[in-house]
């Protein structure tokens, strides 16, 4: 798939802001509340997200997020996981 195929397009980033989310969380031009509530919800979507703690919760609101923008965060995670895995496994998208 192309960049410009790709859902981010769709959300009207521009080609740049493609690349630079394409070079990982830490290239990103945002802050570090921002970036601290991005790799948690990476945390969140990997195998072992069980090993998730009440103290790494608890960081994110010593940081100034609220439970529910907490919750949407990983909420909003779990549904492209889920879509991703039916896409990838019914082929969505392949021509």
């Amino acid at each position: 798939m192309s960049i410009k195929a790709s859902p981010g397009c769709w959300g009207g980033l521009s080609d740049a802001q493609i690349e630079e989310i394409l070079q990982g969380v830490e290239a990103m031009q945002a802050d570090v509340k921002e970036k601290a509530l991005l790799n948690f919800c990476i945390r969140a979507a990997q195998k072992d997200n069980y090993k998730i703690m009440k103290e790494d919760i608890d960081a994110l609101k010593a940081m100034g997020w609220s439970d529910v923008q907490i919750i949407e965060a990983v909420a909003i995670t779990g549904y492209f996981n889920y879509i991703n895995t039916l896409s990838n496994v019914f082929g969505l998208g392949e021509s």
